[in-house]
């Protein structure tokens, strides 16, 4: 009995001491998320009237005026997949590492000549991808505090420039589409060639209602429409880019919060059940030792 309760003790401790442990991390994840939501709400609706700013500006000009608005049969295609560097976040680096490799799996079917080239923001996505024989051509460092425009120009650069040479002609990111606290939906948004405004980018849709561009509105470039695009159009796509990465950042952050929640009552319920245990032995020691002795007395008075 001693050895037994000797490490029912010991098991309580650690139970306990990991229950402060993922208790601390659920406290700074929720800090993290509410500074995160806070950026997306501010950022979210500016990227979706953007995005509808350039598909209106595109259908006028029926794709000419810049290379970015070409269209062109899919041969090789760029996915950018947007994950996160640690774990212990749930589902939110499998569930958008087994989407984009499906995605892959689902261009593959289509045409099994079409390439397939990866960009990874953020080292979990990279390793699943890297372990399943995908063709990684650039990795990029992510910046856990949710980072600005500037962390996602390199980015762009390189999806413009080769989307614009013709090395690329189709151009997608895969990322976490925050919902809600407790709902986070992995998505795949293809961003090269310009496609229909995207109405699934959490509750755009609904912030917007009413302040829809009118699609009969007349443009008037100057000085000319091809320099005007040639500002505007990277500029719009690196905003759409930037909003994947806000919107990962605070799906990231809630998943987390939600699975070191999960723990700390896991290892609560845990707590409970080895104190009730060890409560059990003790009580059955004490009632054995006083059978005992109460024996023992009566043995004596024999």
């Amino acid at each position: 009995m001693p050895g037994s309760t000797r490490d029912i003790k010991r098991r309580v401790r650690g139970v306990k001491n990991i229950r402060q442990i993922t208790r601390a991390m659920e406290l700074v994840s929720v800090a993290k998320m509410q500074r995160a939501v806070t950026a997306v709400q501010q950022s979210r609706r500016y990227a979706e009237l953007a995005w509808d700013i350039l598909h209106s500006v595109t259908r006028k000009l029926n794709g000419v005026g810049h290379p970015l608005l070409s269209v062109r049969p899919r041969k090789k295609v760029l996915l950018i997949l947007l994950s996160s560097n640690r774990g212990l976040a749930g589902g939110f680096n499998s569930k958008i590492s087994e989407l984009a490799q499906s995605y892959t799996g689902k261009i593959k079917q289509e045409d099994s000549k079409i390439e397939v080239e990866v960009v990874a923001l953020g080292r979990k996505g990279r390793d699943y991808l890297l372990k399943r024989g995908a063709k990684l051509v650039a990795e990029f460092e992510r910046n856990e505090r949710g980072g600005t425009v500037t962390e996602v120009s390199p980015i762009t650069s390189m999806a413009v420039q080769g989307y614009a040479d013709g090395a690329y002609d189709e151009v997608a990111v895969v990322y976490t589409d925050f919902v809600s606290m407790l709902r986070q939906e992995p998505r795949v948004k293809k961003l090269l060639p310009i496609g229909e405004p995207d109405v699934k980018l959490g509750h755009t849709v609904h912030d917007t209602a009413g302040e829809a561009i009118d699609e009969g509105a007349a443009y008037f470039f100057e000085p000319k429409p091809a320099l005007v695009l040639q500002t505007l159009v990277p500029r719009l796509f690196e905003v759409q880019l930037y909003q994947a990465v806000q919107e990962s950042n605070a799906s990231e952050h809630a998943s987390r919060m939600m699975a070191m929640r999960n723990a700390s009552d896991a290892a609560k319920d845990l707590s409970d059940d080895l104190t009730l245990t060890l409560n059990q032995l003790r009580q059955g020691g004490i009632t054995r030792e006083l059978a005992e002795i109460s024996a023992g007395r009566m043995a004596l008075g024999a």
